[in-house]
């Protein structure tokens, strides 16, 4: 009988032992945060399991970090929350004045925008690219008789405060494509290639050849050089909103051309020029010239008449592609329409305001979280990933949570997580928004596990770390796949 026994509980120790000495996802992260890649950074984890609401891992989890464009789990859950997966953006085509039997038309064309970020980008099913947009108008105004406009053409931007851009966002950001501002009117993103002719040698200048699509009086200060073949896009634009006079600085590859995008310094002229343009081209003369309003006043827009109504795709689409692509615009555009929504203020300022209200709400300790802007590009912004995993947990028991759950890249599949999990058991059983950007990594999530059934929320944070972000990633995979196996310890 003790023979019997005795095998059993070796093996049985064997089992507790090995399982102490490293197996568990506590484990692993206590290693990784003393390594030297760690020696001066942070690393916090927060899990709980979705069906018992338990906490199930807790690694420095009240501790803030940079959230990066973990950010955005934060923005999407709460304006589909609070605006409904079918809500819509509109824009509006009007004019005001009259129209006379002859097709002229005494008054000004305007293109009213209520902050639609994917108007004339023709990224999603609803959005047609500016080109399509443009000829849309030219036929539109046609139709409704218009053959001469004895007035302007005007971008009313009012919808959306005058300032497009968060506080604390640094300036090498805001002149390149990922740091534009959200406008009341955005069109093609808000954003333009930069097109480049590098040298034919290490250190020659690069040239200047133009934008795509062309942005009026913009101007380039070039002090760009050409670098080795390989080298990729090392090239930055500086430059503020409303400001033409943009600094090119960095070095491109040789080789053939190549390009860099920027941020447009205002989206709204951009419209209301380019249907000036298009109006000329198609023998409608326009005799005042364009130009773009940032103050509302709601009597001149009841004067006006709509003559044709843009809209988007619904939210929920929306939202997919701000998480999968991780787009800032997207973002900000949803945090100021929360704000508007709510306060009747399309702001920065009140899209926080409504934001964390909003989480507060669903039992989120305020000082948790720490708000600057919507899409996490400011290094302001300050979350720990108990908040996280907690307002993970929390969207579950929403009844938006299928569109919220399918907004997120999968695993070995999709968008930002491409690569991550590929050809392990995470793949396609992890769905979760990555936050990058200088010594900074996050990963906050879903994770299932498909033999058990368990599913859980999830948030892994890094701030600070020395290694390639390439190097750190496989060691966070391996702490989630312990977390899927169920080894928490």
């Amino acid at each position: 009988m003790i023979a019997r026994i005795f095998p059993v509980l070796t093996i049985g120790l064997f089992l507790i032992l090995n399982h102490a000495s490293g197996q568990g996802a506590l484990t692993e992260l206590k290693k990784l945060s003393e390594t030297k890649d760690l020696k001066r950074g942070s690393i916090s984890f927060y899990a709980h399991e979705l069906s018992t609401s338990k906490t199930i891992l807790n690694y420095n989890g009240t501790k803030l970090l940079i959230p990066a464009s973990n950010q955005k789990l934060l923005t999407t859950a709460a304006a589909l929350s609070l605006l409904g997966p079918d809500y819509t953006f509109k824009t509006y085509l009007e004019y005001d004045g009259h129209i006379s039997n002859k097709g002229v038309l005494d008054g000004n064309i305007y293109i009213r925008g209520e902050g639609d970020p994917t108007f004339g980008s023709g990224r999603i099913s609803a959005s047609e690219a500016w080109s399509e947009v443009l000829n849309k108008i030219c036929k539109i105004l046609s139709e409704a008789g218009i053959k001469q406009i004895n007035g302007g053409i005007i971008g009313d931007a009012s919808w959306f405060e005058y300032n497009s851009i968060p506080d604390y966002w640094i300036w090498t950001d805001i002149g390149n494509y990922y740091g534009t501002g959200a406008y009341g009117v955005n069109v093609n993103e808000n954003t333009y290639k930069l097109i480049l002719k590098p040298g034919k040698a290490i250190g020659d200048s690069v040239e200047v050849l133009g934008t795509d699509p062309v942005i009026p009086n913009i101007q380039f200060l070039n002090s760009l050089k050409t670098a080795a073949e390989g080298t990729g896009d090392n090239g930055y634009i500086y430059g503020a909103p409303f400001t033409s006079l943009r600094t090119v600085s960095g070095t491109i590859p040789k080789g053939g051309n190549f390009s860099i995008k920027g941020s447009m310094p205002d989206p709204a002229y951009f419209v209301a020029s380019g249907i000036k343009e298009a109006l000329f081209k198609n023998n409608i003369e326009v005799t005042q010239p364009a130009r773009s309003i940032y103050t509302f006043n709601g009597q001149a827009i009841a004067e006006r008449k709509v003559v044709h109504t843009f809209t988007s795709s619904p939210l929920r689409d929306i939202i997919k592609e701000t998480n999968v692509n991780s787009l800032n615009l997207y973002a900000e555009s949803l945090l100021k329409m929360i704000g508007k929504k709510l306060y009747n203020e399309g702001s920065t300022k009140a899209g926080i305001k409504a934001l964390q209200e909003f989480w507060n709400s669903k039992g989120l300790d305020p000082s948790s979280i720490v708000v600057i802007d919507g899409s996490g590009l400011s290094t302001f912004n300050w979350v720990c990933s108990e908040a996280f995993s907690q307002a993970l947990l929390q969207m579950s028991k929403e009844k938006y949570y299928a569109d919220f759950y399918n907004s997120l890249p999968v695993s070995g599949g999709s968008g930002t997580l491409k690569k991550v999990g590929k050809g392990t058991k995470l793949e396609n059983n992890m769905r979760a928004k990555s936050g990058s950007m200088k010594r900074v990594l996050c990963y906050s999530g879903y994770i299932k596990n498909p033999e058990t059934g368990k599913e859980y929320s999830f948030s892994v944070m890094v701030n600070n770390f020395e290694c390639t972000a390439s190097a750190l990633i496989p060691k966070l995979e391996k702490i989630l796949l312990l977390l899927q196996a169920g080894q928490f310890n």
